[in-house]
């Protein structure tokens, strides 16, 4: 089962899909450019039925329905804060996917 939460993160808080135990050892799945979160759904699923714990955030920049959105800048240095502080507000190492049109 997908669930929807808000993560406070020290670059301010981040909305994420997630799917799995959550003791399991996590991993995180960044999307790309013009994707969401949800095109994460059928990975999310398999990775909780095999005992991960999923997680796939919504990249800044991009805003889930009804939320307001974020605030830029969105240069790679800004967005790599951004994970780097997501990251370290999971507390724990992940493995980390990611992937974009190029």
């Amino acid at each position: 089962m997908l669930r929807e939460r808000v993560l406070e993160t020290s670059a301010g808080p981040r909305q994420l899909l997630e799917a799995g135990p959550e003791g399991a050892p996590k991993v995180v799945l960044l999307h790309g450019f013009p994707d969401v979160p949800d095109g994460w759904e059928p990975v999310l699923r398999e990775l909780a039925a095999r005992g991960r714990h999923a997680i796939a955030p919504w990249m800044p920049g991009f805003t889930p329905p009804g939320a307001t959105p974020e605030r830029g800048p969105f240069d790679p240095d800004t967005l790599a804060d951004r994970v780097a502080a997501l990251l370290e507000a999971l507390d724990a190492p992940v493995d980390l996917v990611g992937h974009d049109w190029g």
